[in-house]
């Protein structure tokens, strides 16, 4: 057999090169469709969740669970630290997809990784208590990867390094003064409700 030109190669080849930029929207449209991304300021924050723990990562575990009728791999992460809502040393876990079993591994884009999540790692982690349709309770770490912060010492006190524009922890603050601006919030929030 022949070989082709080069010429008829390059037309052999020219549909194929105008489809393959086409082809990350095609498969990521359903998935894109499935979830929102919101916007989350401080204020947003505070409003959708139901407490903020800032301390170190004792525990994380991955176990496979049903969620409203599905399987899947979720990340067990327990950080022991003070609750900024409320001033009290508490200890809170929080779940969010994704993971890894001693069987399976599971992924999703939105949560942190195993380098965020690391035991001995000081963290702020925001959840929202919340309740499967099986009636499992527990808390979510809202946002995914948004709703933790790492938090690093600094001269003048622990600071939560912040995220940028669209986080609700925008630019790097000190603890101190995120309790103040949380509490400053969650006060005018109380004020608004009849």
């Amino acid at each position: 057999m022949p070989a082709a030109s080069p010429r008829a190669e390059i037309y052999r080849m020219l549909p194929l090169r105008r489809f393959v930029p086409l082809l990350p929207l095609l498969v990521l449209a359903p998935a894109a469709s499935a979830r929102v991304v919101e916007w989350l300021d401080l204020p947003k924050m505070v409003g959708k969740t139901n407490a903020a723990v800032a301390g170190t990562i004792v525990d994380v575990t991955g176990a496979e669970v049903t969620m409203n009728g599905v399987s899947e791999i979720v990340t067990r992460v327990t950080v022991r630290g003070e609750n900024l809502y409320t001033g009290r040393e508490e200890e809170i876990v929080v779940t969010f997809l994704g993971g890894r079993t001693r069987d399976k591994e599971s992924w999703c884009a939105e949560s942190p990784s195993s380098r965020e999540t690391r035991v001995g790692t000081r963290a702020l982690v925001f959840s929202k208590s919340c309740r499967t349709a099986e009636g499992m309770d527990y808390n979510s770490l809202y946002a995914g990867f948004g709703g933790l912060f790492r938090v690093e010492g600094g001269p003048r006190g622990d600071v939560v390094l912040g995220r940028g524009e669209g986080f609700a922890v925008e630019k790097n603050v000190r603890v101190a003064d995120l309790r103040e601006r949380i509490s400053a919030i969650r006060a005018a929030g109380a004020e608004q409700r009849p």
